[in-house]
Formats: C-alpha cells, structure tokens, sequence
C-alpha cells in the first residue's frame, strides 16, 4: 500500500490528497461540489483536490491540522480506533 501523501498549496488553494502514486495520474473528474476525482488508467480513484479548502482570501498556513484513525473490526464485530495520530498544526 502507498503512503496517503496530501499536499496544501497555498497560491491554487488546493488540497490534494493522493492514495497512490501521483504520477499514475490518467483522468480527472469534477463532482460538482468543488471536488475533482483523480482516476488512474484502469478508472480507479487515487486521489482528489478540494478546491477553495480554506475561506476567505488569506491562505497562507505553515501547518495544517491533521488527525489520522485508523480502525479495526473486532472478533465481536464492532469497530474499535486501533491507530490515533493529531496534530494542531503547530
């Protein structure tokens, strides 16, 4: 499995999250909800872009806050966080 690698870009103000690698990039494809699909060749979803991520005209951050779970199903059948991970950007 590829490392989940997201990207801010502060001048587009963009946030571009990738489940595999960037360059598998084949087609695109706009939701409708300022969300644009990234495909590879084989149609399956790699990535996406949020666009206008954060309001406002001033979007020069230095750190994004970030808070990664990771869940797994138990032997009873009830998903438990197994991985918790936060940062406050700072």
């Amino acid at each position: 499995m590829e490392k989940i690698r997201v990207y801010y870009d502060s001048h587009g103000n963009t946030l571009n999250v990738w489940f595999d690698n960037p360059k598998k990039e084949y087609v695109c494809e706009e939701t409708g909800e300022e969300v644009v699909l990234v495909k590879n060749r084989a149609g399956k979803v790699i990535g996406f872009e949020k666009l206008n991520f954060l309001p406002g005209k001033h979007h020069t951050i230095k750190q994004l806050p970030v808070e990664v779970l990771v869940y797994e199903a138990t032997a009873a059948g009830t998903i438990v966080p197994k991985i918790i991970r936060r940062s406050n950007g700072h």
